[in-house]
């Protein structure tokens, strides 16, 4: 796109705290549902409860403007926690950094029950 004199940026967001939270309400799940064991902890993701160091939104579209404003191009990190989940995808291994990432999601702890 440069060619044409189109300057491209991709914004790489990290924890924005965005009203989309306040709807999300409980979570109901199927009885007999393998995430019985871990609904608890989707509920605080889908409340927005699992955001450890969420920048407010008007912080993250100012630093996204500011960015576009000034000519950045290429990977603009913004958000919360940004900064070093860029440094951390560099540095380790990427099994390593997905456990790391994932490590609080509940994946370990969800139950399969066999069925009889």
């Amino acid at each position: 796109m440069q060619p044409l004199g189109v300057t491209v940026i991709t914004a790489m967001v990290g924890a924005v705290h965005t009203p989309i939270h306040d709807k999300a309400g409980e979570l109901v799940l199927p009885a007999g549902s393998y995430y019985q064991s871990v609904r608890e902890t989707i509920n605080d993701q889908r409340k927005g409860l699992k955001k450890p160091g969420s920048q407010g939104v008007d912080v993250a579209a100012k630093n996204l403007v500011n960015d576009i404003v000034a000519g950045r191009a290429g990977l603009v990190w913004r958000g919360g926690t940004a900064t070093l989940v860029r440094y951390l995808s560099w540095l380790l291994p990427s099994g390593l950094f997905e456990h790391i990432v994932n490590g609080g999601r509940g994946l370990r702890e969800v139950r399969v029950e066999e069925k009889q």
